[in-house]
């Protein structure tokens, strides 16, 4: 019963014949009942793509007591380190860092944080990778409520990044909310049934929860943010060859950013959640870009919480959308 679960994008290189896949949380939730480090949850599996084998993983953090697993895509870069070429795989996951890895050997190259609100981790090791866990952050089974950040959802979630190679920059949409968080003093498996033995709240600890970052991977800096009132859960980002990085948010607003600076420069009210990354492209010569609106009323109702200062989202229509716009002479 021990979760794992692979549940985002995986990325193809066909220079090393690999796929690399972020894999999920072990379950339940509660660390306790599963010592150790509960190999290959909340990692980074590299596969052979003709026989299937591990050719390398990386395990972002062991012994998982969160839910702040790791199975974002991974982004595939050519960074400029001491004048040297590196090929990396680039992910900012859950636990609000990101990681940037050798893509043939999966050696650890570099880290940075790049969440707002982190209680769990103070950082990561520069020798190992390894992040380091704050004293006192695990959660006893039947304790009270503790205060943990990221929340569950973690500092990014579904919302896929963006690269712009005419930039350098990685474009990503994130959040920032904590929970109370506490584990049940006992867990029994059911079958088909949710596994995880922990009951959360979410709640924001400022007045924006949500930000487009624009992140360096060569210098392992945040450029610019764009803030938002709601987190961005879902929805996604695509940059542009004009100069621009589209995104959408939780409550239906879509944006167009400026690459380089970040400015807002358009927007649209769509009027329902925004849950798929945009697209673009082209038909006749003309460009288009295409986004879909709708659902997240499940994940939108775990986002709000309790806090008075999320509650404007339940009112936000559900929707089911695919809206295109196009830019013309």
């Amino acid at each position: 019963y021990g979760g794992g679960a692979v549940w985002l994008t995986g990325t193809y290189d066909p220079e090393q014949n690999l796929v690399y896949f972020g894999v999920g949380n072990p379950a339940p939730w509660d660390a306790n009942l599963r010592k150790g480090a509960n190999l290959y949850s909340n990692s980074v599996l590299a596969l052979d793509v003709d026989t299937g084998k591990i050719k390398w993983f990386h395990q972002y953090h062991p012994n998982d007591s969160w839910d702040i697993d790791t199975p974002n895509e991974h982004l595939l870069l050519t960074i400029t380190r001491d004048g040297q070429k590196v090929p990396i795989t680039f992910q900012p996951n859950k636990t609000g860092f990101f990681w940037s890895l050798d893509r043939a050997s999966g050696k650890f190259v570099s880290a940075a944080r790049f969440g707002k609100n982190i209680t769990i981790w103070s950082g990561v090791d520069p020798e190992t990778g390894q992040l380091k866990e704050n004293p006192g952050m695990r959660p006893a089974a039947g304790a009270p409520p503790m205060n943990i950040c990221p929340a569950i959802f973690g500092s990014r979630n579904w919302a896929h990044a963006a690269y712009h190679p005419g930039t350098g920059l990685v474009y990503l949409p994130s959040l920032e909310l904590c929970n109370k968080y506490s584990i049940a003093k006992e867990i029994q498996y059911k079958r088909g049934a949710l596994y995880i033995g922990a009951d959360f709240t979410a709640y924001a600890p400022q007045e924006q929860a949500g930000a487009v970052r624009a992140i360096d991977p060569a210098k392992n800096k945040i450029v610019w943010e764009w803030w938002t009132r709601g987190p961005i859960q879902a929805g996604g980002a695509v940059a542009t060859g004009g100069g621009l990085v589209f995104v959408g948010t939780q409550e239906g607003r879509f944006v167009a950013l400026n690459a380089t600076n970040g400015k807002q420069v358009w927007e649209f009210n769509l009027g329902s959640p925004v849950t798929g990354a945009p697209i673009s492209f082209l038909v006749g010569g003309k460009q288009y870009v295409a986004v879909v609106t709708g659902g997240g009323r499940v994940t939108g109702d775990l986002l709000v919480g309790d806090d008075p200062k999320l509650q404007w989202l339940k009112n936000v229509p559900i929707g089911g959308t695919l809206t295109v716009f196009g830019l013309f002479d």
